[in-house]
């Protein structure tokens, strides 16, 4: 028998190396697809969104010439790319990957690499550097800042939709909240800066009676950026033990002081999936809230687990389909790759409304569903593992 020539041994190696010449390959290879199919989906859904609303972004960008219109209509499309994107990426990446390893299949790269012997811990290799070095960290980076402050240029541009109901909610408009036992009633104008007018505040006591009522002309932050606030001009009548109400002259009256988060009144008509990462960090452990803001922390506990779980469900979909095809055949592998991918992200979906609604640390919440991905990666690459050692 011949010994096999020494360029044949060097490339036998290379490709069962952990990061050889087949992990580079197959990057490259899930890559190619990831991108033709995010910018096939991004692009579909853009074109939808933005039909019914670009005729009129140009007809009021058009009042400063012709290079704004279409400058500014560009930017808003590419504004609009950019949130799509955003939501597109967990759905195209399984779309990509099942598209990827049916053509890795189809075209026997597949039985050769199992031919010479690569088990499927290490032909995953590319897949595993594709998804928690590439695809996680995009994921991240999309959800916590290009999303969010492009839907902010939106706003501040006055830019379809979003623009326009940013520019809506500045008109003076009569709001209430509560804080600390006070209900407060008042003309909230502007954003993100923000003035109190025809401010009225109810003082609650612990047992539910009305203790005071105050009435000013506006409601200010004691000095700068600080969470307190006090009225001016303000006039008082408290009640004393059901006796009838008492008139205070504004000189007599402790005027009320509230404590109210002043990030909060620029964000108040934003949902916290449009916060940007380091305000929604700020957020979330903002002590000055009104009693009914947001659920900072919970969509700050989704923000940090949605790139894990989109790793995840890469890798259980990759599982799927190379646990089928051997047993059912690439039609029925492609097919079960793609239905477990969608079952996966419904579930995420579900999961990540129970993290909103439920009454239990949201980090703890937040753990569940990707614990269980694990689980179920854990228990389809033992099968898988268990077949190559039959081999």
């Amino acid at each position: 028998m011949t010994a096999p020539a020494p360029n044949s041994t060097r490339e036998g190696n290379s490709i069962r190396q952990p990061f050889g010449v087949y992990t580079r390959f197959m990057v490259r290879h899930y890559l190619w697809f990831i991108l033709v199919t995010l910018m096939a989906i991004s692009s579909a859904v853009t074109a939808i969104n933005v039909s019914g609303e670009i005729t009129r972004v140009w007809a009021e960008k058009s009042a400063a010439g012709t290079l704004s219109a279409i400058a500014m209509t560009v930017y808003y499309v590419l504004l609009r790319l950019l949130d799509n994107t955003a939501q597109a990426l967990p759905i195209s990446v399984v779309v990509a990957v099942v598209w990827a390893e049916t053509s890795h299949a189809a075209s026997g790269r597949l039985v050769m690499v199992r031919t010479v012997g690569m088990a499927y811990s290490l032909r995953s290799r590319g897949l595993m550097v594709t998804a928690l070095l590439i695809i996680a960290p995009l994921q991240f980076t999309l959800d916590n800042y290009i999303r969010p402050n492009a839907m902010l240029e939106l706003r501040h541009n006055i830019l379809g939709e979003y623009g326009w109901l940013h520019q809506s909610q500045q008109r003076p408009r009569m709001q209430w909240f509560s804080r600390d036992g006070h209900v407060v009633q008042a003309m909230f104008e502007g954003l993100p800066q923000v003035r109190i007018s025809d401010v009225t505040v109810y003082e609650i006591s612990p047992a539910g009676s009305l203790e005071a009522i105050s009435q000013a002309e506006r409601l200010t932050p004691a000095s700068g950026k600080s969470s307190t606030w006090v009225l001016e001009r303000a006039q008082t009548w408290r009640f004393d033990n059901g006796a009838g109400a008492t008139a205070v002259s504004e000189q007599e009256a402790t005027l009320p002081v509230l404590k109210l988060s002043q990030i909060w009144l620029g964000y108040r008509e934003i949902h916290p999936k449009y916060v940007p990462l380091p305000d929604l960090v700020t957020l979330s452990r903002d002590e000055a809230l009104p009693d009914n803001h947001p659920p900072y922390i919970q969509w700050l506990a989704l923000r940090l687990v949605q790139p894990i779980n989109t790793a995840l469900i890469l890798f259980c979909v990759a599982a799927v389909f190379a646990l089928v095809l051997d047993r059912r055949g690439l039609i029925v592998a492609a097919l079960s790759g793609l239905v477990t991918g969608y079952l996966l992200y419904l579930l995420g979906r579900i999961s990540a409304v129970l993290v909103e609604s439920v009454r239990i640390n949201p980090f703890l919440s937040g753990a569940i569903f990707p614990l269980l991905l694990a689980a179920l990666l854990i228990l389809l690459s033992w099968v898988l593992t268990s077949k190559d050692r039959a081999v």
